[in-house]
């Protein structure tokens, strides 16, 4: 029989996932459009070639077209008969053909699969509910069920019930999220924390109590390896095999196995995550240990190759209140992980392990940005660019220089008000040399420890401290280098 190629995705995830505040309902679309496609594997004669997150790409035999069509809808249905009234799916399926046009089928599934998400409504239109009250948590659809956050009683859309709680036939987000971290740290039983305050309350107080890290991972051009890499299916699977096997499972079990030493007093993981499986990640942490998650990860995902190709990352940082509208937060991390991808070369030949890196914004003094981005850190950090405040991962996993280091010493030593006392001076328009001297004034008090913090000093903002923008990273980073990272903030 001929032998047929098909995608099936999930798609508008604005509409899907990222249509409200609620950390629960979230996680629960995530976690469960993943979980739906991969349920699709050895289903309806469909063998998985590369798989993943909310996209499959499965291999099937059918007699002809029509009966492949006909596979086609019965997985479609499938989905959308267990994720209900959320989740948006399209389908597209074409002839195998010949081996080697294995990349241009491939291409062709994906401009089917848009040309028709194109042609649907961007949200599902729920069935008609015996209220006209809107959901408390999306704002837009008809409630027709009630949920508990906290001690309140929310009235709630069938669509956010269904990803907050679960459905008979499938488990919701919390589950789905326990599930995946029990897998990877081999135990039977956790706790994780279910809302943003108890993530990030330490009952010790201090700055950072009530203060998150939004973290937004993406990997540096892999699309376009996929695209030039992958000229077999068997490619294209050792590949997808790769990211989950060699970088993703292994990043995140290594945070989670550290998370275990600052537990919420109930025992509690303080450990969000919001998009997992794919080329994207999504974490939220307690800010405290945002150093600790960006050092693991690089870490652990360094040295890794696909056909001589270094697979790396770039990510965007957001430190601020817990209680910010996450959307917004969401929205900031992207930008400045596109932000940070705008040092790594375009061809894929040109990739190298120094390809790796983050652009953050500590934005704990103010609720939101009201430009891009990008402008708002040169407008807020002049004379300095958007792009000084790209720090290459290597600063992070390298012994020398390692920028946790030298900024442990300075927090330890040099007086944090003429920090400030610089800022200002790099702000005014003041020479190197005016800023230099203001340096040298500070570490002549500093005794014994002059000459470690001076050392430190001329690792961070060069030897004669001519690196301007350096010195707003350290103030921006100063509460986010935190001593002893492991002890537990309970």
């Amino acid at each position: 029989m001929p032998t047929y190629y098909m995608r099936i995705e999930a798609v508008n995830f604005d509409n899907s996932v990222y249509d409200t505040h609620d950390i629960s309902t979230i996680r629960g679309g995530s976690f469960m459009l993943l979980d739906e496609v991969g349920s699709l594997k050895g289903r309806f004669g469909l063998e998985d070639v590369g798989s993943a997150a909310s996209v499959g790409l499965f291999k099937f035999e059918a007699a002809n077209s029509t009966v492949a069509e006909s596979i086609q809808k019965q997985a479609l249905a499938a989905l959308r008969k267990t994720t209900g009234e959320f989740a948006t799916y399209v389908g597209a399926f074409a002839l195998t053909g010949d081996p080697k046009d294995f990349s241009r089928v491939v291409q062709e599934l994906l401009a089917k699969c848009r040309w028709q998400q194109y042609q649907q409504p961007t949200i599902i239109l729920p069935a008609v509910g015996a209220t006209a009250q809107a959901c408390d948590l999306d704002g837009v659809r008809p409630a027709v069920a009630t949920t508990q956050k906290g001690s309140e009683t929310l009235n709630v859309s069938q669509a956010v019930f269904d990803r907050r709680e679960g459905r008979e036939d499938r488990e919701g987000g919390k589950e789905l999220r326990r599930k995946i971290y029990q897998e990877l740290l081999g135990v039977s039983h956790l706790k994780v924390t279910e809302d943003l305050d108890s993530l990030a309350t330490r009952q010790d107080g201090g700055p950072l109590d009530g203060k998150i890290a939004f973290i937004h991972i993406d990997g540096n051009r892999f699309g376009r390896i996929r695209e030039a890499m992958c000229k077999h299916e068997n490619d294209l699977i050792d590949f997808q095999n790769l990211i989950q096997e060699k970088l993703r499972k292994p990043a995140l079990r290594a945070i989670l196995q550290k998370a275990q030493a600052d537990l919420t007093p109930k025992g509690e993981i303080r450990l969000e995550t919001l998009l997992w499986g794919g080329d994207e990640i999504e974490w939220v942490v307690p800010a405290w240990r945002a150093w600790h998650v960006l050092e693991t990860f690089f870490k652990t995902t360094a040295n890794i190759r696909f056909k001589n190709i270094p697979l790396t990352h770039a990510a965007g940082v957001v430190f601020c209140h817990h209680n910010l509208p996450i959307l917004q937060v969401r929205r900031y991390a992207e930008k400045l992980c596109d932000l940070a991808k705008e040092k790594v070369p375009q061809k894929i030949e040109d990739l190298g392990e120094n390809a790796s890196g983050f652009a953050f914004l500590n934005m704990t003094s103010f609720d939101q940005v009201t430009r891009r981005v990008k402008d708002f850190l040169e407008i807020y950090h002049e004379p300095a660019k958007a792009v000084d405040f790209i720090v290459p991962a290597a600063e992070l996993v390298n012994p020398s220089p390692n920028l946790k280091t030298h900024l442990s010493t300075i927090k330890r030593f040099f007086p944090k008000n003429k920090l400030h006392d610089i800022i200002l001076a790099v702000k005014t328009g003041k020479t190197k040399d005016q800023v230099k001297e203001i340096a040298n004034r500070a570490l002549d008090m500093l005794g014994n420890n002059k000459q470690a913090t001076h050392a430190a000093l001329q690792a961070l903002a060069g030897e004669n401290f001519e690196r301007l923008e350096r010195w707003y990273l350290a103030s921006d980073l100063w509460d986010y280098i935190v001593e002893d990272e492991h002890a537990s903030a309970i």
